[in-house]
């Protein structure tokens, strides 16, 4: 026990060193609720444990629920778990295509009511994350990178005159259209790796590229969708359409997000492709 406390009180620092700063997005949403939204479980149920269930836990899980516990020693984690509002400790394992690690181990308890624990990749003691009343902190895995698939992608923002000839969506010709997405429906599909009705493999491959495109390039945007704020959202969406430029006669196929208080987005891809052409941006 002696050398599991050493190990966490180094990890400890090494946490310190390592969390993202505010400028780093967080592969997670903010609230941990929206995990629900974003995971598949590998278990239909989260396990509960009780304090003396904890003891007889492996190694890895054990040291998890210290760390997500702040406890010392295994005596500490267990008057924690008893200070639960029910007297147990919650562990759920969980994958995701939209996180970097295959899966993840998520330890919350309740004390007082309110949530409290962190977020594990599934063999280490040390957190990913923490959660505190609810809310996601302290995060340190970063959201997959799209910064060099997307670097030579030109983003238009309707004024910037070396793009000229990119149309935004008013100003293609509706070929085809298959309807619209809520956000949390994308996300859940992708989490699940699922197929939503009237979408083929290639269009929802193109919707994720889509949602990474402007999670890159849109500040405001980008943070939202990143923290989940427009999954519960009706009034944002995503159409998928097959689209024209009257000018040159090209054929595109086009995801517009529509958030509509402020403006949208088109991502342009090539014809029956993933390769994205351009992305425009309309206030």
């Amino acid at each position: 026990m002696k050398n599991l406390v050493i190990a966490l009180s180094i990890a400890s620092v090494a946490w310190t060193a390592s969390a993202a700063t505010p400028s780093t997005p967080c592969a997670f949403p903010e609230q941990s609720y929206l995990l629900d939204l974003v995971t598949v479980a590998e278990n239909a149920e989260a396990q509960s444990f009780t304090p003396a269930q904890v003891a007889s836990l492996d190694r890895v899980l054990k040291a998890q629920i210290l760390a997500a516990t702040d406890a010392q020693d295994l005596a500490s984690a267990q008057e924690a778990i008893e200070r639960s509002e029910d007297g147990t400790i919650l562990v759920r394992r969980f994958s995701s295509a939209l996180l970097p690690s295959a899966y993840y181990t998520q330890v919350t308890y309740y004390p007082g009511g309110n949530e409290y624990g962190a977020i594990f990749t599934t063999k280490s003691p040390n957190p990913a994350a923490r959660i505190q009343d609810g809310e996601i902190i302290d995060c340190r895995v970063r959201a997959g990178s799209v910064a060099s698939e997307l670097a030579a992608v030109p983003f238009v923002d309707g004024s910037n005159p070396t793009y000229a000839a990119l149309k935004g969506f008013d100003e293609l010709t509706p070929v085809e259209t298959f309807g619209s997405i809520g956000d949390a429906e994308l996300v859940w599909s992708l989490a699940a790796r699922a197929r939503i009705p009237g979408i083929n493999a290639l269009q929802l491959k193109q919707l994720a590229r889509a949602r990474r495109a402007i999670e890159h390039f849109s500040s405001a945007y980008g943070e939202a969708l990143s923290a989940g704020r427009y999954l519960e959202d009706q009034e944002t969406s995503w159409d998928l359409h097959v689209m024209a430029d009257a000018a040159t006669g090209a054929l595109y196929d086009v995801v517009h997000f529509n958030e509509s208080d402020d403006g949208s987005h088109t991502v342009v891809f090539e014809e029956g492709s993933t390769r994205i052409a351009y992305v425009y941006y309309e206030n």
